[in-house]
Formats: C-alpha cells, structure tokens, sequence
C-alpha cells in the first residue's frame, strides 16, 4: 500500500554492494556520477513496481523487506544499503557516525589493495582493522571486521603466493566490503546520520 506522494526509487549496484534510493536522477550517468563503484542501475520505479521486481529478482532471499521500500519512498534524497546483518546490527551503528565512516574509507581502501593485487594488502588490512577496532568494537562495523580478520587468519598462515592469497582473502571479506560500502558516505556528502 502506497500513498499517492510516494517517490519513485532507483537500484543502484556498485561495486561494494547494492541500494535503493529517492534521489532522482534524469540519466543513467548522473546514477553513475553520484555513486562510487557504479556497476548498473533499474528505475526509477514507485514503491510497489520495485516490491514486485525485488520479489522476483530475488525469490528466495530479498535485499530489502517491503516494509523498508515503502519507508523510504516517504523521505526525498534518502538511500539505503542492503546488508546481509540484522535489524539489530543495523541499529547498531556506533553513536558517532564519522568514526564509523572513517573506518569504513580506510577499510575499503585496503580491501581494493587486494583486487589490485599488491604484495603487502593483507598486512595493510590487517594493520587497518587492527588500528579502527578501539574505537568501533562495539558497533556491528567493528564486529563485522572482527569476524573477517578472524577469517583471514588461517590465510595470512598459508603458503600462497600474493595473487593467490588476495584472491582468497577478497572471498573471505565480501560481508566486510558490503557493509563499509554501507556506512562511508562519499567525500562530498554529508553523513545521512542513519541506516535503513
């Protein structure tokens, strides 16, 4: 159910994950201006055109409940990240969001150090990860990138190669990736103040 001054929302995939948003755009290329990473874009659609694409698209496991579509279609200039935590995570975004964003740069930062393949990217990850979690631990930020560099330990133990291991190491940080991507505003903009 939708009111007559819902405002059509546009998907947006990137390359650090996948959102909805009511900011309106007259051209695909103004979508890929506004949003680092830009991978492609559906829309603008109205609130009800984007529940059935969403529960089409993604049968089994919906990005976005329709509750949280039809909130947002109510608020200009609004986006928000699909993330694979809960509820309670989400609102668990520590107190001062430019902590939260600065971590979430840096973080993102690192993790593209290893899709550009350099030797030292998991040190740099490890170091990044090691330098933020005073300040972000109690927040899911934090414990999303206390469980990826749980998983990397294994790795940083293995005899792989540089290209190999950064390869693994991409696959093993995919949730960490999502959700820095979720939480870093661009440069330009102004922290929203909260998620989805």
């Amino acid at each position: 159910m939708t009111s007559d001054h819902a405002i059509p929302l546009t998907i947006v995939h990137t390359d650090h994950g996948m959102c909805l948003t009511t900011t309106q755009f007259a051209r695909w290329q103004e979508v890929q201006d506004a949003f680092s990473g830009y991978a492609s874009s559906l829309g603008p659609w109205s609130p009800s055109e984007m529940i059935e694409y969403l529960a089409i698209e993604y049968s089994t496991a919906p990005p976005f409940a329709d509750e949280t579509v039809q909130r947002l279609a109510k608020s200009r200039d609004s986006t928000v990240w699909a993330l694979r935590l809960s509820e309670d995570e989400r609102s668990n975004i520590p107190a001062n969001a430019h902590v939260a964003a600065a971590a979430a740069d840096e973080l993102l930062q690192r993790l593209d150090d290893l899709y550009d393949e350099r030797a030292d990217a998991l040190s740099r990850l490890f170091a990044s990860i090691d330098d933020h979690l005073p300040r972000i631990s109690d927040s899911a930020l934090g414990r999303v990138a206390s469980d990826a560099q749980r998983r990397l330990i294994d790795l940083k133990r293995a005899q792989l190669g540089a290209t190999a291991l950064n390869r693994q190491a991409l696959a093993a940080t995919e949730e960490l990736r999502m959700f820095c991507g979720s939480v870093w505003p661009r440069a330009d903009d102004e922290w929203p103040g909260a998620l989805g």
